[in-house]
């Protein structure tokens, strides 16, 4: 998982976490996010061979809680 603020800069790197490759699923599962910020998400299988290719991302989201 990996995730920017606003959409835009660098990808932030958010650690290995469980999730069926929904971006909107995945918001849950990231720590230390601000609520109020909206971030978008990009998430990758990884496997014995490596990283896979990106899942698509289409929109910000915003956690209300932090």
């Amino acid at each position: 998982i990996e995730y920017r603020i606003n959409g835009v800069g660098s990808w932030v790197q958010a650690g290995d976490q469980p999730g069926n490759g929904d971006p909107t699923d995945v918001v849950s599962y990231v720590e230390g996010l601000t609520a109020g910020t909206a971030y978008q998400f990009r998430v990758a299988a990884v496997t014995g061979v490596g990283i896979g290719n990106y899942a698509a991302y289409e929109s910000l989201l915003t956690p209300t809680k932090e």
